[in-house]
């Protein structure tokens, strides 16, 4: 939210792409930094070109010199750990979050601290089962960002967007927190990554173009420098991210769902991330993709049929709130990411439509979404259900990786058609399970 203006000079290097101190992407092939665009990454349903943004050091090798160590961290520069293999950036959180999660479950079994099996209309589970699962994986999280990635403005406010997102989890899954007040904690995590600096430019809408987000500003002196606020910008961005923690989190429900989930879609933008290899502003994004992917990874054989541990309401948001700051700084944008969590978002988009219309309000749970109507009425099981999840969204995430503009909005369109018409038929025609909750293959 407040930054320096662009074009001033800085006191310290930041690893992700950044102007005046705000952490950028790139559109169409342009980098942030020229037309004066420098927020913090893009919004749009179109890719950068390719041709943009590649290697300013004419393929020279800097893990050999060093010149690079703006970038340094505990394993070495942002490029050494990207030439030397970005798996373990992967493999190092996933461990983490594999080794720290029986721990988890045995502290809360020994304070007590198990969720009461079907304690609301939405709860699926049968046995009481510990909520702490955000622990963990953020855990994974922190460590892998440590271990790969300097700490520089923007990371940090990451970081601390996330601690306060594992804070209010925490807190949500012992004393059942106000829906409405929760959701104005959700707004403090996201402001911590928007004060840091991260933010949207302008969104690229089909059939619209571009609109710029960057005015007004309010300016104002601070520490001796000059800072403003871009009020549509920030207010973007803080929308956005908490939008996608809660779409996120709804697609929790089931054993294992939710992990896979996050898995897929971190991966699907480390992958795009990685056709853009040749710019070196785009490495930490795929370490921090591949951060997020470990963590749930490791995290997933505990949360698997039969879960031992749920990810809770930290795990959920903790999910959206790394993907959503991903696809801000990422050359995914935020198009790519809407596709491949086509399922989640378009779930939450009805459910929500028709809790207003019902009167009631949009934030209040039930049993409506989509998996709940594949468990109750289409008589899957949950395992069943779990993998067809991950299997439409790794389909959607190999198909966003290939699509244009309106492509993509095709697509979410025609993911609306069909959870909306499969909402509709087994409304009308569909049967209720007589083995409700059955969890078999």
């Amino acid at each position: 939210m407040v930054d320096r203006e662009p074009g001033a000079a800085r006191d310290s290097p930041t690893v992700f792409p950044a102007v005046g101190g705000r952490a950028i992407g790139r559109e169409a092939g342009i980098v942030a930094a020229g037309g004066g665009a420098g927020r913090g990454g893009s919004f749009g349903f179109d890719f950068g070109s390719e041709d943009g943004g590649r290697a300013k050091n004419g393929g020279q090798n800097n893990c050999v010199d060093g010149s690079f160590n703006r970038s340094v961290g505990v394993f070495g520069s942002v490029e050494c750990v990207v030439a030397g293999g970005s798996m373990i950036a992967f493999l190092l959180p996933a461990l983490v979050s594999f080794l720290v999660t029986p721990a988890v479950i045995w502290g809360y079994k020994r304070m007590g601290a198990l969720g009461r099996a079907k304690r609301r209309e939405m709860d699926t589970h049968e046995k009481q089962v510990p909520r702490g699962g955000g622990i963990p994986i953020y855990l994974g999280i922190l460590i892998g960002a440590v271990a790969f990635l300097p700490l520089d403005q923007h990371l940090i406010g990451i970081l601390v967007g996330g601690l306060v997102g594992l804070a209010v989890g925490v807190a949500d899954d012992w004393l059942d927190l106000n829906p409405y007040f929760r959701l104005g904690l959700l707004f403090l995590a996201a402001g911590a990554v928007v004060a840091a600096g991260v933010g949207i430019a302008y969104i690229n809408l089909p059939f619209l173009g571009i609109v710029n987000l960057d005015q007004p500003r309010i300016n104002f002196w601070f520490l001796g420098e000059q800072r403003s606020i871009w009020v549509l910008s920030d207010l973007f961005a803080l929308v956005f991210i908490v939008a996608v923690m809660n779409f996120v989190n709804w697609s929790k429900g089931l054993d294992g769902q939710l992990p896979g989930i996050v898995v897929i879609a971190a991966v699907t933008i480390g992958v795009l991330s990685l056709k853009f290899s040749g710019d070196v502003t785009q490495w930490p994004v795929l370490i921090l993709a591949l951060i997020l992917a470990g963590a749930y990874a490791g995290f997933l054989p505990w949360n698997f049929y039969p879960q031992k541990i749920m990810p809770g309401y930290a795990g959920g948001i903790l999910g959206g709130y790394f993907l959503a700051v991903l696809a801000i700084l990422s050359t995914t944008k935020v198009g790519t990411l809407l596709v491949v969590l086509g399922v989640p978002v378009v779930d939450a988009g009805i459910i929500m439509g028709r809790r207003i219309l019902a009167g009631k309000s949009p934030v209040w749970g039930d049993r409506g979404h989509w998996h709940h109507y594949l468990l109750d009425k289409a008589g899957w099981s949950k395992r069943k259900i779990a993998l067809f999840y991950w299997g439409v969204t790794g389909f959607l995430g190999m198909v966003a990786l290939k699509l244009n503009s309106r492509q993509k909005l095709y697509t979410i369109l025609g993911v609306v058609l069909v959870i909306g018409g499969s909402y509709w038929w087994y409304q009308h025609f569909g049967r209720f399970s007589k083995r409700l909750g059955r969890s078999g293959g």
